[in-house]
């Protein structure tokens, strides 16, 4: 039963009288008097609670994109500072310092980030109306008829973009900071990481190291917290190793498409084999993706 108040009178003085009344009134059985303001409070509490799964849901696929674009700007960066070797080795040799080398890739990751976390604010804010309209056709309207958007959502935006492309731009960048200036007469883009022992053992390691919690999680009492992280962990290490599985797998892969398609084909092969640190931290990509 909703009650409207005179006016003038407060939310508190009306639930304080209808209490007073059914006190006085015989058979009102089991009836609660609740404010409006109250009942708003409680409605939203339990949208909140309902929508908390969604909100979960929402973060970890953001987590995932994240990923995702580490992999993408690090292989980015990588092919970058591989086809601009010459040049980048061309500029040591007339005096250009590591360190100029290294702000310069550096500063193009910042600008980089800059735009994508400009880029990917608006997008969001078109993804939040969309999930809204969506929400309101399955039955779960939202009783809000605006977008918010709170600092915090463009804060997190920007630091979270930079951060993320700037670090995932570091490795790339020390990598050309530190090619030789007599690269600039040679082929410096020659991919040794295949059979690079520090990395083999290093990725075994990790790998180990993800096994375990992944072990632990599963048949101890850890829960899922330590299954989380042993998945995290054995990516990683996989991730490590990959440049030293790729070129055997993508050559396996290959043979197939070699024989339909002939000169394209073995072209093609070729050219996954030759790279195999790019192969693998593509693969790692479009692995997170799926």
């Amino acid at each position: 039963i909703d009650v409207k108040a005179e006016s003038g009178v407060s939310q508190d003085e009306v639930v304080a009288n209808i209490r007073t009344a059914l006190k006085s009134a015989p058979d009102t059985g089991n009836v609660e008097v609740i404010s409006g303001k109250d009942i708003t409070s409680e409605s939203q509490s339990n949208l909140k609670d309902n929508l908390s799964f969604f909100n979960t849901f929402l973060l970890i696929f953001g987590v995932v994109a994240l990923l995702v674009g580490s992999f993408i700007i690090f292989n980015t960066f990588s092919i970058v500072v591989a086809q601009r070797s010459r040049e980048l080795a061309l500029l040591r040799a007339v005096g250009a310092a590591q360190a100029q080398v290294l702000n310069s890739v550096l500063v193009e990751a910042v600008l980089v980030g800059l735009v994508a976390s400009t880029v990917g604010f608006v997008a969001g804010i078109g993804l939040a109306i969309g999930l809204k309209a969506l929400l309101g056709a399955l039955g779960l309207d939202i009783p809000a008829s605006d977008i918010a958007i709170p600092a915090a959502a463009f804060i997190w935006s920007y630091v979270l973009g930079m951060i993320v492309t700037v670090v995932a731009a570091i490795a790339p960048a020390l990598r050309a900071a530190r090619i030789p200036p007599i690269a600039a007469m040679r082929d410096a883009s020659i991919d040794r990481s295949s059979t690079s022992p520090r990395r083999a053992v290093f990725g075994v390691l990790i790998t180990l190291v993800g096994v375990a919690f992944l072990l632990l999680g599963l048949f101890g009492d850890s829960g899922l917290l330590y299954v989380g992280i042993g998945m995290g962990v054995v990516f990683l290490g996989v991730a490590v190793l990959g440049p030293m599985i790729s070129a055997p797998i993508s050559g396996a892969l290959g043979i197939p498409i070699q024989k339909l398609k002939g000169v394209t084909g073995v072209i093609a092969r070729e050219n996954a084999m030759r790279n195999p640190k790019r192969t693998s931290a593509t693969a790692a990509a479009l692995m997170i993706g799926v």
